[in-house]
């Protein structure tokens, strides 16, 4: 599965593709969710003054969890 997350301008550098990710989503508050970068998309978005960047990243999706049945 792949989950496309916002990343500030000032924090993208730092990101890499085949980088190891941690994340969390609010559907479940405390648990953490392993991927990895596939992508960093070159098209940034503006919204209120603040530039971010789309990461792609892959993850299991275990137990089918992060898709709403």
């Amino acid at each position: 599965m792949q989950v496309w997350a916002s990343v500030n301008e000032a924090d993208v550098g730092r990101i890499q593709k085949g980088q190891a990710v941690r994340f969390s989503v609010d559907a479940f508050p405390g648990e953490e969710f392993k991927g990895e970068v596939e992508q960093v998309r070159l098209n940034s978005t503006m919204t209120q003054n603040v530039v971010t960047y789309t990461v792609v990243i892959t993850t299991d999706n275990p137990g089918g969890k992060l898709l709403p049945t």
